[in-house]
This record gives structure tokens, sequence and C-alpha cells, in this order.
């Protein structure tokens, strides 16, 4: 995807604070509000290559209460457990046009640049993840080379995106989060440290 492209494509995006909320097993929601499209009841539902999601208990305590009466995109909508979080989108871009190295140190598909979508961390996590944590780096869990946010919130993961405006067509270039294997491996050597040493305690491991 070429600058310009990418450009216009942004320009049509709405602009400020875009918010996503999540929770346990939205993707089953919104991949069943899709599928029912104008209209859809239980048993044709129970027909299609998804009916195992409606297993799912977010699912089943929702059609317990609706019945048998048609089930709409609507329907799903109102799937809103407590335990919903919030989270920051923001857009970022990634490819040749960006930083002064060779085009294949981005390890893009197509010369020129993708679209970056990014989840980012709701201001309430990093305020407990700084309090709680208290980093000695600001970029602790997150690397400065990858296309995450540099301004305001930290990124749990990102979407590299080439869009073929063209065909209609978009490739998914690379998901990736830093957060996630960071803290996996983190979490390996703390756990391996207290089999080796139970009577210590661990309090700069994570900083």
């Amino acid at each position: 995807m070429q600058q310009k492209e990418l450009d216009e494509i942004k320009a049509c995006l709405p602009t400020g604070r875009t918010k996503f909320y999540y929770y346990k097993d939205r993707y089953a929601v919104e991949l069943l509000s899709t599928v029912v499209g104008r209209g859809m009841y239980v048993c044709d539902l129970k027909k299609t290559q998804i009916a195992g999601l409606l297993r799912k208990p977010l699912i089943k305590a929702l059609l317990a209460k609706w019945g048998n009466d048609l089930l709409s995109p609507h329907t799903f909508q109102q799937c809103w457990p407590r335990d919903t979080q919030a989270y920051l989108l923001t857009l970022g871009q990634w490819g040749s046009s960006t930083r002064g190295r060779r085009s294949d140190y981005y390890q893009t598909s197509r010369p020129g640049v993708n679209l970056v979508l990014q989840l980012n961390f709701s201001a309430k996590h990093d305020r407990l993840f700084k309090t709680c944590v208290q980093p000695k780096r600001e970029n602790l869990f997150v690397r400065d080379y990858h296309p995450v946010n540099t301004e305001g919130r930290r990124t749990l993961a990102w979407a590299r995106l080439d869009l073929n405006l063209q065909d209609g067509e978009a490739l998914i270039e690379e998901i990736q989060s830093d957060w996630v294997r960071d803290i996996r491996i983190l979490m390996e050597s703390i756990k391996a440290d207290v089999e080796r040493n139970p009577d210590d305690r661990i309090c700069d491991s994570a900083r």
C-alpha cells in the first residue's frame, strides 16, 4: 500500500478517542451477529458451521432469556458482562517511508507501508501498572522498534494491515503483542526462581 492510499484511508476513519470494549468470548458474539443477518431462528443457527458457539456460557445465558423468538444482531448486542474492559484504539503506520532503514527491515509482503491498528490499555490499567510495578523504565514490556503507540497509552497488541483498495482485500501481515510474550517469559522466570529458592522473596524481577 502506498503512502497516499494510507493517508486517504485514515482520513475516512473516525477521529478522536475510539474505544473498544472487550469481554470473554466477544468474538463469538460478533460472529453470531454477522451470521444471523436480518434475522434467524436458533434452530436454523444450529445448522450453521458456527453452531458450536451457541454452547459458550455467555451465549447460552442470553438465549435462555430470549426464548424462541427471532434472533437479530441486536439480540447479541445485549451481551454486556460486568467484567467488560475498555481499550483505546489508535492508528499508526509501518513501512519503508516511516524510518530510514532498508525496506526488508519492515518485513512487508509488498513495497510501501502498512496501516497499523493498535490496541492500547485503559488509563486505569496504566495507573495501576505504574503504582504496583513501579517500572524502572518507561518502555517495560514494549519494544519501541515495533509499531506501538508512542503517545499516551501503552500498547497491548497491534495488527499490521496491507489494504488493496482496488480489489477490496485486506492482508493481515502480523498480529503481535510484546506485552503478552514478555509477561509469559517473566512469569516462567519467577516460577523457576521460586522453585529453586522457595524462601527468597522476589522483589525486582518485574522492574
